[in-house]
């Protein structure tokens, strides 16, 4: 059992998510601390083939980034600073070890929203979220 206190907001964030009061696409989890919890508790799962959808999604939105990134540097003048695309593309690509983290970071967040989308129930997956916390942590 893990004694470290626990920080219930991870919880109320989902609820607020669940709930409606924070939108789920425009929810950035930061760290990924959220999947982690729930993959930590093995409430988040995936089939394989929905992995490496939601992988390959990733490999996009990161592209995508460097890309509005790029152009923002160039707008703004500096274009020194400017991330060679090519070579990022080759990386992701290739899967490189440091390009690969960055997808993987993304995916996480990915596959967090698409998880708690299709949730149905929100108050039992609370409650059963709550347990599990409390197995794992201890009590409040």
């Amino acid at each position: 059992m893990d004694f470290k206190a626990f920080d219930y907001s991870l919880v109320e964030t989902m609820q607020k998510i669940l709930l409606g009061d924070v939108e789920l696409d425009s929810f950035n989890d930061y760290g990924n601390i959220h999947y982690n919890l729930l993959d930590k508790l093995n409430l988040i799962q995936f089939t394989t083939d929905e992995k490496m959808e939601i992988f390959n999604r990733a490999k996009e939105v990161v592209k995508d980034k460097f890309y509005k990134k790029n152009i923002s540097l160039i707008e703004q003048g500096k274009s020194i600073q400017i991330v060679d695309t090519e070579k990022l593309l080759n990386e992701i690509e290739t899967n490189s070890k440091t390009k690969n983290d960055i997808v993987i970071i993304e995916s996480k967040k990915i596959a967090f929203r698409y998880f708690l989308s299709r949730i149905e129930n929100a108050e039992k997956f609370i409650e059963e979220l709550t347990q599990k916390i409390e197995e794992h942590f201890g009590n409040k």
